[in-house]
């Protein structure tokens, strides 16, 4: 996580302009990656926007990232809701499967250091049905920023942004457009 979060940052600071204000999307191992990367751009963040994972202190309980194929794959439809058509295919599988295992076992190890803190506003956004992540998850995100914190729930599972994607966006485009007028 420490090398995902520093090349993030880095390439951010490398392409952006020092005094451009940047708001930060992440969903579900993104939200954390989104959170860490926040952390060290400070200042420069003006608003935070994390999707579909527990707050940074909390790992998820569930674990699938040791499973098998089959039943990891099983597990992370399970945890989704969803099932990508790509994963239907056994070359494209066998393309993916790696990176997705690696996605699932870093936020299955993912904990924050204690008293981790940002300075922007944090918004929370999750499926109203999102078995892998409740939300009592979500609102300990409240704790992880100095500033305001609110909670966004959408109609779905835990990849619920796949058909409220537009909707998503408009909280976002509105939120950073209001937090700067």
């Amino acid at each position: 996580m420490n090398l995902a979060r520093a090349g993030v940052a880095e390439t951010i600071a490398k392409t952006v302009d020092a005094e451009t204000s940047i708001a930060l999307f992440g969903h579900s191992l993104g939200a954390v990656l989104a959170f860490e990367v926040a952390r060290l751009l400070g200042t420069r963040v003006s608003h935070l926007f994390v999707s579909g994972s527990p707050d940074p202190w909390h790992p998820r309980s569930e674990r699938a990232s040791e499973l098998s194929d089959e039943q990891f794959l099983a597990q992370v439809e399970t945890f989704a809701g969803y099932s990508h058509p790509a994963l239907a295919h056994p070359e494209m599988r066998q393309i993916v499967l790696p990176a997705l295992r690696a996605d699932v076992a870093m936020h299955e190890n993912y904990l924050a250091e204690p008293g981790a803190v940002i300075a922007a506003p944090i918004t929370a956004l999750r499926g109203r049905d999102d078995a892998l992540v409740a939300e009592s998850d979500m609102r300990g995100w409240a704790e992880a920023t100095s500033a305001e914190f609110a909670l966004h729930t959408f109609a779905g599972g835990h990849m619920y942004i796949a058909d409220h994607l537009d909707e998503v966006w408009q909280l976002v485009a509105d939120t950073a457009v209001t937090q700067h007028a």
